[in-house]
């Protein structure tokens, strides 16, 4: 049984687009060298001044992973934790402009700016997780590294396109990548790995496995 991570920060991620709002720039001119040095430190503050769950704590770690080989039959399929019709029956996990027949019929997305280029998905996590729900989701990404070409990849702070898994309102995600942060709401009831693997099809660009 892994020991979980307990911790006072509140334990929802609903304002963490607040925390995106673009800083006014400044002003008065700004020809100078010395005024664009100014400019560059004013971002450099701002980015480094998120809030952790906006960039995420740090990323998947090697402790997530070799947890993630540690759990526990129960851990993997919690009983306790929504079923996917139970997560669809008031609010479907797809958000987003709803697909045509024709999409849902061919299940994946072919639109090139859907896709994520050269297969890579940068990601940042909310730091709202335990140990044992890290895992989880490291047990999940391993799952695609090992059986798809896709790759989850730390987001760097100047990446503007990229995953942000935190617990927002239940279970849900767009198809595909969108322009700007792609949200993956992995909220309490979600945190079972055959739920985490089918919302992060969604991520990659499908719409439901048959």
């Amino acid at each position: 049984m892994l020991e979980l991570y307990s911790s006072e920060q509140p334990q929802k991620d609903l304002n963490f687009r607040e925390q995106l709002a673009p800083v006014d720039p400044p002003r008065e001119e700004m020809c100078s060298i010395g005024n664009l040095f100014m400019v560059f430190e004013l971002l450099i503050s701002y980015l480094s001044g998120l809030d952790a769950h906006v960039l995420g704590s740090i990323a998947l770690t090697e402790f997530d992973f070799a947890n993630a080989e540690l759990l526990t039959k129960d851990e993997l399929y919690n009983p306790n934790a929504l079923s996917l019709e139970e997560i669809n029956k008031h609010r479907s996990d797809i958000r987003g402009p709803v697909a045509s027949k024709k999409r849902f019929r061919r299940n994946g997305i072919s639109k090139p700016a859907k896709l994520w280029p050269d297969g890579k998905i940068p990601y940042s996590i909310s730091p709202h997780y335990t140990n044992l729900e890290r895992a989880l989701l490291a047990k999940a990404v391993k799952q695609y590294h090992d059986k798809t070409c896709l790759r989850f990849v730390p987001r760097s702070a100047f990446e503007s396109d990229y995953l942000f898994i935190g617990k927002v309102d239940g279970c849900f995600s767009e198809v595909g990548r969108t322009n700007g942060v792609q949200v993956l709401s992995l909220d309490d009831g979600c945190l079972e790995y055959t739920t985490i693997i089918h919302e992060m099809m969604h991520v990659v660009g499908f719409y439901h496995e048959h």
